[in-house]
């Protein structure tokens, strides 16, 4: 029934990633990006949701199929890839939105411009516009510097997942030899057990026919008919 479960959620985790990379495929392209960063960002807590459960299924798999579980923690560790891939697929594409998208609604013009007036208007544009300017390319720094110490982060974080995973698979090659080990144990206590047995039996018998021998000397000895022979 576990096995079943957990078989359930890879389909369902494979599925959604393969949604999610469509989608991401078809976002420089799209005219309503911010509706498809909404639906991705849904289809990425559904993932989340699901390897969540994933994991769950994961630790109630019957301890003695050490190959299912072997196989499945390894499927695991990608979906988990998977995961942080579409998250920071989802923050690059965030930043990477349109001017409007950065300023939002927050940009407003406090100064009354006097409409009779076209070379007061004409001054006052190329102000805004240089003012627009200046404060797009300071945002655009913000952003290029925040994409690269987020790549270096990214980078830094890739190495040590990779680690962990390699200690992770270190530990349950470490865990299936452990068990191999506990298992030739028992086998060799239940030989000794075996063998115990046997000496002991081997030693009740030894016992008996000394036994049986002192008793006939001294039966012999005490015999009225042996000693007139004699």
């Amino acid at each position: 029934m576990a096995d079943q479960e957990i078989r359930l959620r890879h389909e369902q985790l494979n599925k959604i990633y393969k949604l999610c990379s469509s989608k991401f495929k078809s976002f420089e392209k799209s005219k309503t990006q911010s509706r498809d960063l909404a639906d991705i960002e849904s289809y990425i807590a559904d993932f989340e949701t699901n390897w969540e459960n994933y994991k769950i299924e994961l630790s109630v798999l019957s301890s003695n199929d050490i190959e299912s579980r072997s196989k499945y923690q390894k499927i695991g560790t990608k979906h988990k890839k998977h995961l942080k891939e579409l998250k920071n697929d989802l923050e690059w594409k965030k930043s990477s939105l349109s001017k409007h998208d950065l300023f939002g609604n927050d940009y407003k013009d406090d100064i009354e411009l006097d409409e009779e007036n076209p070379e007061a208007l004409r001054k006052k544009g190329r102000e805004l516009l240089s003012d627009g300017t200046s404060r797009l390319q300071r945002t655009l720094q913000v952003t290029n510097s925040t994409v690269v110490q987020g790549r270096e982060v990214a980078d830094k974080l890739d190495q040590q997942t990779e680690q962990l995973e390699a200690v992770y698979e270190d530990l349950t090659e470490m865990e299936q030899i452990l068990d191999r080990s506990r298992r030739v144990m028992k086998k060799m206590m239940r030989t000794m057990k075996s063998d115990q047995y046997l000496w002991c039996l081997i030693g009740l018998v030894f016992f008996s026919i000394i036994g049986i021998l002192a008793y006939e000397l001294v039966a012999n000895d005490n015999d009225p008919i042996q000693d007139s022979l004699k």
